[in-house]
This record gives structure tokens, sequence and C-alpha cells, in this order.
């Protein structure tokens, strides 16, 4: 309830719902013409590719000539029905209350004003009785006048008070009506953009491309859901027909996160695949980073890394909100979520390997005789080995300067030791650059899968944001689905996540996926905000825990310098970086959940150490602060993303002073998922 509302101009307010009514009432008339059904029978495969096209063409449909016209019509009904109401509570052109200066006025009413006029009352009686002493007649009787007084009285308040709450019930319910006109605008003008994309695409077209292309699945017409414009378009239709590297040269600016989705999902598909012609795929569309200006090579890399990382959360949050409704962990949907998301590690690897080789095109001058001569640089990528096997991705990289090659081999792994680890250089950006991101807000180019990330907690994101959740899962496991939702403005959250065909409950898989993103988000907020040497710190103790690995990329064959013979091949490897921050796992964030929880507690109370914490606490002594001890009891809230560089090395040292040290813990309890038994 408002305690204050003030209108200023109550006829205008009327026209204006009025206005907004009638024309959606015009909308509505004119959608009438247009709107038409597509329906089509066509047997055999292909057929049920074209109908999943047409539902989605039948939905959007219903949702700009249907739902749209009808949410204006709410909104413009509910902003007449306040000045309605509010003009019959006997006000003009302006209306003021205010539940202050209302109760001000009661306690003035019933309280001065009443005892005023009973003061009157008795001051007028003693008159009236001395009149009539003086006349000898006539009689003096006030019978009921207290009662007559509190009965005017009490008329004034609720007077007074119904029109207040008059007034303020309309305004409530002005706010309900905003609240829900503005989710359903914003769900519109999704839809809308949504719906301008794929007319982009060409209806004709992507018929055609369903009718002669094997590679558009039902699943793959699901981008249809999400692309938001013509860039978004292109960007589909390129995936379809097996050209993404023509989408290289776009500007990075026109694609939105919906179209890098696109490309996200279809390269580490591609990545977990392995199959030969889906590495000629990959190598074709990481080469012609080499073939397009620097900074535009740069752009797509640092947009796609982003996508990556709402790509990898969702699926994640997944697994998390699965795990809490007790979906079995070995299930293949599980399994395959785990695959996908190594997959997209994998991606980032090649990503991280563009970036720090600085591949991409560019023209250079130099000068000999006072002569200018210009040098145009272009790069080529060829695959060498996928890493299928050991996820190490060999690759060659060619530096092409005015027709002279030089080429030299590489490697992407995601296998990352503690040795690894310890190399200070190798992990010289990696401050640097989690500042720098922070600082270009880059946190918030991912709009679309931000609003995706509300939905798994149980919120109503946008249409948009539900198709792209599920294009997500659907990359993954066709066998995802759910129940409900994603066909109505406002009304995106499903009642049941179906997975493999067992439906979970939407309350005990969003504790589980809410609980992954705060947490996430917990880790990425405290990142930004820490030094190079607290965030080094914390990749060395992580990874060392939870078995957490990092994306090293190396060169191989790096050549010695010999004064006589110039360069000598050798088979020496050097690492150029490693990068923690856009490596992805489930389990190791579960795993460092659960230390955050119960500390080594439970492992203490296992058969595996044969001590307690008792012996434990007094082994440690004085050498680890009070917050970290209780860490390690399982009593404390501090967690390892809020830990200072000072509690970090603590709580290293405490677990070095555990009965089997630090690896004991992590081989024999943590790594091979012992501390799940505990937790049974």
């Amino acid at each position: 309830m408002g305690d204050s509302v003030k209108a200023h101009n109550l006829s205008g307010i009327k026209e204006y719902g009025e206005s907004i009514t009638s024309f959606s009432a015009t909308l509505t008339a004119a959608a009438a013409q247009t709107q038409r059904t597509f329906t089509q029978k066509v047997e055999g495969q292909r057929g049920e590719v074209i109908n999943a096209f047409f539902k989605k063409l039948n939905i959007l449909q219903e949702q700009v000539f249907q739902q749209g016209p009808e949410a204006l019509k709410v909104y413009g009904e509910g902003v007449s029905d306040f000045s309605h109401t509010v003009q019959e509570l006997g006000f003009g052109k302006y209306a003021y209350t205010d539940k202050t200066e209302i109760n001000n006025i009661v306690n003035t009413l019933s309280g001065s004003q009443y005892d005023d006029m009973i003061a009157k009352k008795d001051g007028l009686k003693s008159l009236m009785e001395e009149a009539q002493e003086a006349l000898g007649s006539g009689t003096v009787d006030f019978t009921g006048y207290e009662e007559k007084a509190q009965g005017f009285i009490n008329e004034e308040i609720k007077a007074r008070n119904t029109t207040h709450q008059g007034i303020s019930d309309a305004d409530d319910s002005l706010k309900t009506v905003a609240e829900t006109g503005k989710t359903s605008f914003e769900d519109l003008a999704g839809v809308i953009k949504n719906a301008q994309a794929v007319l982009s695409a060409g209806p004709e077209r992507v018929y055609q491309n369903i009718m002669k292309n094997d590679a558009v699945t039902v699943e793959k017409i699901g981008y249809l859901d999400f692309i938001q414009n013509e860039a978004d378009a292109e960007v589909m239709i390129a995936a379809w027909e097996d050209r993404l590297e023509t989408t290289v040269k776009m500007d990075p600016k026109s694609i939105s996160p919906s179209g890098y989705l696109i490309i996200s999902i279809e390269i580490s598909s591609a990545i977990e695949d392995g199959k030969e012609d889906k590495i000629e795929r990959i190598e074709r569309y990481i080469d012609a980073f080499g073939k397009v200006d620097v900074e535009t090579s740069k752009a797509h890399v640092k947009n796609l890394k982003e996508v990556n990382k709402g790509y990898a959360k969702e699926l994640i949050a997944t697994q998390a909100g699965l795990q809490e409704s007790k979906y079995d962990e070995n299930s293949p949907e599980m399994i395959a979520m785990k695959r996908r998301v190594k997959a997209i590690n994998k991606f980032n690897g090649l990503l991280q390997s563009v970036e720090e080789l600085n591949i991409g095109a560019s023209t250079s001058s130099t000068y000999s005789s006072s002569t200018m001569y210009t040098h145009h640089t272009k790069y080529h990528f060829k695959i060498i080995n996928l890493g299928k096997e050991n996820d190490v991705i060999q690759f060659e990289v060619t530096k092409d300067q005015d027709g002279g090659l030089e080429t030299k081999l590489y490697s992407s792994s995601l296998s990352v030791t503690s040795d690894d680890v310890d190399r200070v250089d190798a992990l010289k950006t990696l401050g640097d650059s989690v500042d720098k991101k922070e600082k270009e807000g880059m946190h918030n180019f991912l709009n679309i899968l931000s609003a995706t990330a509300d939905f798994i907690p149980g919120g109503k994101p946008t249409k948009v944001a539900v198709g792209a959740f599920k294009a997500i899962l659907n990359s993954v496991d066709a066998s995802i689905d759910w129940d409900g939702g994603a066909s109505t403005l406002g009304e995106a959250v499903p009642e049941k996540i179906v997975i493999g065909g067992k439906k979970i409950p939407l309350k005990e898989f969003t504790t589980g996926a809410s609980r992954y993103l705060a947490a996430r988000k917990k880790h990425e907020d405290n990142l930004s905000e820490q030094s190079k040497e607290v965030q080094m710190a914390r990749v060395k103790l992580t990874n060392s825990l939870t078995g957490k690995g990092a994306i090293s990329l190396t060169q191989e064959n790096v050549p010695d310098y010999d004064f006589w013979k110039g360069n000598v091949p050798t088979h020496t490897p050097k690492v150029l970086s490693i990068d923690p921050n856009n490596y992805y796992d489930y389990d190791a964030y579960v795993r460092e959940e659960y230390l955050n929880q119960y500390g080594v507690k439970k492992y203490l109370e296992s058969n595996l150490t044969g001590s307690n914490m008792e012996d434990y606490m007094t082994d440690l002594g004085g050498t680890v602060s009070p917050e970290i001890k209780d860490y390690l009891k399982g009593q404390s809230s501090l967690t390892i993303e809020t830990m200072n560089e000072k509690q970090l090395l603590e709580l290293a040292n405490a677990l070095d002073k555990l009965p089997k040290g630090r690896e004991g813990f992590v081989d024999d309890y943590l790594a091979n998922n012992k501390y799940r038994e505990a937790l049974q």
C-alpha cells in the first residue's frame, strides 16, 4: 500500500490508457488479416524438422500477433482503471493523499476536535441553564450530544480513510499493471527482434536448408528461438551450411551473444565429435582468424570467450541442479554435460592460442636506402592432433609474410600439473587480464545468457533467454526438455526439467543450480578485486586441492641459437601461458564447495587417517589462525574465494600437516570421490 500518492493529470492519464487500448485493438485487427497457420505434412526425417520449423513460426506469430496486442490492452485498461477509480472518489484533474497527513487529521478529529466540541457544549449548557434559571421556565437537555458528536467524527474519519484507501489501492493496482507490463514488453521486444531476425534469414532459405541439408536437425532449428538480428541470422545459416569461417570476417559488434552462442555450440560439439570432417571444420574456422586484421580477430576471440563462459556455466549449473535432485551422477546425460564442458575448455585453448600468438593479418612498413617497403602478414593454422585421447591439441601456425613462410609447432593442453602452475612467468598476465576485463565491463556482455541464468533459479526471463538455454541443453542431449513454458510472454518458467524422460521438480533443481551460480558470481567478483599475487596463490592451492586444471599453451621444439649454425632444432618445449580463468570443471567446483562446508572434519572422521580433529589441532598449535582452524573444522563462513593471501598460505601449510599430508588428503579422499561417500 502506498503511503503517499500524487496524480497531476487524471484526465491525461485516462486518455493515455484509452489510446493504448485503442491501439491494441487496431493492432489486433491488423494482425487478424496477417496471421495464418503454417502447416505441411512431410514424411520421413525431414518431415520432423519441417514440422519443428512450422511450429516455431506458429508460436512466433502467436506471440507477435496475439500475445503482444493483448499485453498492450491489459496495460492500457489498467492505466484507465486508475483514472476512473480516483475520479469516482471525487477528484477532478488532480489527486493527492498522504497516510501521515490522514493520521494527523484523524488524531485531530478524535482528539482536540472532539474535546473542543464537548467544551463548547458544556459552555453552551452552562449559559442555557443560567438563562433558564433567570426566566424561570424551559428545560435544558443535551442528551445524546456526545454520541452524535462522536458519530460525526467517525463519519469524517471513515470518509477520509476510505478515500485514501481507494486511491492507495488504485495506485497499487497500477503498479502491478506497470510491473507486469514491463516484463511483458521486455519479452515482447525480444520476440519482435527475434521475429525480425527470422525474417532476415529468409523462411524460404531456411526451408531449403531443411530439405537439402541433413545437418539441419530438430535441435539446430532451435537456433531460430533466440537469434536477435540479421548478423545472428547470417551466423545461423553459415553454421547450417558448414561455412562458419565466413563469420570471422563479420563485424564483431554486429553479432549478438546469441550469434556467438551458435558458433560456440557448433565448434565445441565438433571438438567433442573429433571425426575427420569435424576437425577440418574447426581448422577452417580457426585458420580464418589469421586472414582478418588483428583487432577484428581479438574482438571475436574476446566475445567468444565470454559466451563460452556462459555456456559452460549453464551446463555446470544444470549438473549442480541435477545433483541436488539426486540424479544419477553416472547417467549418460551427466556424462554428456561433462564431456561438453571439456570440449568448451579445449575451444578456449584454441582461442587462447589465437590471442597469445597475436594471430591476424597486418600491414607494416620498413625503410631501406630511403625506400619504403610495405609488408603484408597473415597466418595459417593446421591441426595435427585434436587430443581426443589426452586432451592435448597439437597444431602448426605458419607465419606468411610476403610469401615467406615460417612454421612453428604448438600444443594447447588441459592437463596442467602443479609444477606448471608454479611457473610464475607463465601466469604473468593472470591478474592483469582479469582486472582489465572487469574494468571494461565485459562481464555484462552476456546479457542474454545472464537472463538465462535467472531462469535456472526460477526467475522469469524472456522467451529469447529460455530459447538460448534450451539450445544449450539440446546441444548436449536431445532428450533434455521441460514441461510447459517458453511459449507465452512472461510465463517462461517450466514446471519440471525433463532429462532422459525423467521429470525433475524445479524446486529441488534450482536449489543446487542457484548455489553454483551464486558461488560463481562471488568468485568472479572477488577475483577482479584481488592482486595478482593473491590470484596466483589461489590458483596454486585450488589446483592442488580440487584437481581443477588450466589451459596451457606450449611451443614445441623450441630451437637453440648457435653462433655458427643459427637456430638449431631441439625437442625442448616452452610454456607460453597458463590460463585457469577460462577453464571450467564441475567436479572441481563440487570439491571446493565440500571443503568450504566441511573442511577436513569428515576426512579425519573416516578410517583413512588414524587420527582425529583434536590431535590435528594440537599438531597445528599456533601456526594457524583461529579463522583457518574454524574453516578446517567446518565451522566457518570463510570460503576459498574470500581468503586473503595470508589465509591461503595458512590453509596450505595446515593441509600439509595432515596425517598423510596434502597429497594424501587429495589422492585418497578428494580426487577419488571418497568425500561423496562421507556425505551419504
